[in-house]
């Protein structure tokens, strides 16, 4: 084997695919792609590679759901429009960005609900060098009750559309 990118084996460590390969991978069709990396890796390693397509999604559409054009969809934590709910209630930061014609979006973080109150600070300054406007925590404990600041300025109905929306 030739030491091109694509093909280097590295001893016992494997090939080594370069951000050139995959991109070059990424214009061909996504069965012709799943195929011939399979075919590659299964030449190296002699595993079966279980054929999964690769997911198409426009521009608008990833910037929408995930805010970035290079989302990292092994998490699949996609941003959910919830503007429509944030309108209910006395919430003033909601309230602010959706008269300054913003909008209001959730994330559902499974497994987040027992972040202590400095993990949520340290998540809302991360949020703010991303260019988010701020972040209000939701959590739903193991019997069910909410932990949230917006349970002072929402019912619990309206609360719970939210959760609803997130789900």
């Amino acid at each position: 084997m030739g030491k091109t990118p694509g093909n280097l084996i590295l001893g016992y460590h494997g090939p080594l695919w370069t951000a050139e390969d995959i991109a070059l991978l990424g214009t061909l069709p996504d069965r012709e792609v799943a195929q011939r990396l399979g075919r590659s890796l299964q030449s190296v390693t002699q595993k079966r590679i279980k054929l999964v397509p690769f997911p198409r999604l426009s521009f608008s559409e990833v910037m929408d759901r995930y805010g970035t054009d290079h989302p990292d969809l092994r998490f699949d934590l996609p941003l959910v429009e919830i503007s429509d709910l944030a309108r209910a209630g006395n919430f003033g930061v909601f309230q602010s960005a959706l008269a300054a014609n913003g909008m209001v979006k959730g994330i559902r973080v499974p497994g987040a609900g027992g972040y202590s109150r400095k993990e949520i600070e340290e998540l809302t300054e991360f949020a703010r060098m991303l260019g988010a406007k701020g972040l209000v925590s939701l959590a739903i404990g193991p019997i069910g009750e909410v932990k949230s600041p917006l349970i002072k300025f929402m019912s619990r109905e309206e609360v719970q559309a939210i959760i609803d929306r997130l789900q």
